[in-house]
């Protein structure tokens, strides 16, 4: 019997999950185990999932009670089903076009039952420490690689990873503020927020919804960010301000010298990566929420059996994860030959550096918008595995034109799969 590779998939959320897929060999409806490979997925909760496992309950550092989901009571995605899906494993007919969270959970949970990949996860299972079992002479890759675990019964033991860990910028005075602020991670539903003035931080995907809703209860809601004004409908109690430039006790002052009084504050300003449990050996870096060094945002550029799924932002997410992870298992079986360690970071660095020069900011490294369909396109080439179908790229830009022009109603449409 030919020697299994032992593959250590870290968290089983739908990059996990998928990673774990493709590992299979699956002919049809009936799966079997890989000939290749030995996989073993190590899950903190109790389920699948990640980030898509709704938890009413928030806690704080100083309760010593991290928790994993960033989800809403009321969240819907802003993307349609049709772009929200693994290759050959679509959502059920009668699905919505746009997916309450707790539907896409439950699609998850199909598609793990489906592949029968239950079998191959730990539960309750955190990872304290991945480090490479280096010799003296190590490169070229592969390298084993030891992984350390333990059972965690509590939640109270888990570890903040990918999408957990929200970013708090910073502003003058802030310590002072009598009112709320808190990040859209801790954020649940609006009914606490009431007849109150609110400003929502960030005019992305999660800042214009959580704002919208918001404005359901609320007296007032300013809409605080740095880009061009919207120029689409907006509830009519939604005002549109400049970067807050500072707190004065119960009022913000934003930066075109606006002074308004406001009871919360809530920062839509998304989250750092978080890789805690990798030793200094793995030589991982997160300066500017950019991980380096890594090839195509994906593969580490010393070590070729090590891969960061799912880092991408601004993308299809279901079927940018099915390309990635049919590029890291063509890797691990020697089907795509990869550059040099050298070469891979020089690919990496003339990305980022085009990103500079368009005007991007650095945390925005892994950003794709329109960069993912060619960057698809590669990976596909690359491992030789068919091209995402052209429905999906342009589904998700009729979605996106549709959520700029109506940001109050286009979760209510029904979408094709040949939206053009």
């Amino acid at each position: 019997m030919a020697y299994k590779q032992k593959v250590a998939v870290i968290g089983c959320g739908p990059a996990g999950l998928c990673m774990l897929k493709h590992l299979m060999r699956s002919n049809g409806d009936h799966v079997q185990s890989s000939e290749y490979f030995e996989a073993i997925g190590f899950e903190q909760q109790k389920r699948i999932g990640g980030t898509w496992v709704y938890d009413e309950n928030i806690g704080s550092e100083e309760e010593g009670r991290p928790w994993q989901s960033s989800m809403y009571k009321n969240l819907r995605t802003n993307l349609s089903k049709h772009v929200m899906s693994f290759r050959n494993f679509p959502y059920p007919d009668n699905a919505p076009s746009f997916l309450h969270h707790s539907e896409v959970l439950a699609y998850l949970e199909d598609f793990a039952n489906h592949f029968g990949l239950h079998q191959y996860i730990k539960f309750q299972t955190q990872v304290t420490l991945v480090e490479p079992c280096l010799a003296k002479s190590f490169l070229p890759s592969p390298v084993k690689w030891k992984v350390t675990y333990k059972r965690c019964q509590e939640s109270a033991e888990m570890e903040l990873c990918h999408f957990s860990v929200p970013y708090y910028p910073s502003f003058i005075g802030e310590e002072k503020f009598q009112g709320t602020i808190l990040h859209s991670h801790d954020y649940r539903s609006p009914e606490q927020f009431s007849g109150k003035i609110i400003v929502c931080i960030g005019a992305k995907s999660s800042g214009i919804d959580i704002g919208i809703e918001l404005c359901s209860v609320a007296k007032k809601v300013f809409l605080s960010h740095r880009g061009h004004p919207l120029t689409s409908e907006l509830p009519k109690n939604m005002i549109q301000k400049p970067e807050i430039q500072e707190f004065i006790s119960n009022y913000v002052v934003f930066e075109n010298g606006d002074t308004e009084h406001v009871d919360a504050v809530v920062l839509c300003t998304g989250y750092k990566f978080n890789f805690p449990f990798l030793h200094d050996k793995c030589n991982v870096k997160t300066l500017h929420n950019r991980v380096t060094p890594l090839y195509k945002h994906l593969v580490h550029a010393d070590f070729h059996n090590f891969f960061f799924l799912g880092l991408c932002t601004q993308v299809a997410p279901f079927p940018m994860l099915d390309m990635q992870a049919a590029f890291c298992k063509a890797v691990l079986q020697g089907q795509v030959s990869l550059p040099s360690a050298g070469e891979m970071i020089r690919d990496a660095n003339e990305d980022f550096e085009e990103r500079l020069k368009s005007g991007m900011a650095k945390h925005h490294a892994h950003m794709m918008g329109l960069r993912q369909w060619e960057y698809n396109d590669e990976l596909a080439d690359m491992c030789n595995v068919p091209r995402l179908p052209v429905q999906i790229m342009n589904t998700y830009k009729y979605v996106e034109q549709k959520r700029k022009m109506y940001p109050m109603t286009y979760k209510y449409m029904s979408v094709s799969y040949e939206a053009q």
